[in-house]
C-alpha cells in the first residue's frame, strides 16, 4: 500500500522487522515447563506490568 500511495500511511517502522532479524540471525526461543522463556541464552519469566 505504501508503494501505491505513500501519503496514505504514516512513516512507521515495520512491526515485524526485529522478529525477522532475530530469526535470520539464528535466534530461537524455548518455553520451559515453569513458563519461563529462553531467548538464545537469556532466560526470563514473562509477567504483567503490575507484577513485581
Amino acid at each position: 500500500m505504501r508503494e501505491q500511495n505513500p501519503a496514505a500511511q504514516p512513516d512507521l517502522p515495520d512491526l515485524y522487522e526485529p522478529l525477522v532479524l532475530f530469526y535470520e540471525r539464528g535466534g530461537e526461543f524455548v518455553r520451559d515447563d515453569a513458563g519461563g522463556l529462553d531467548l538464545t541464552g537469556v532466560s526470563f519469566r514473562p509477567g504483567t506490568l503490575w507484577e513485581t
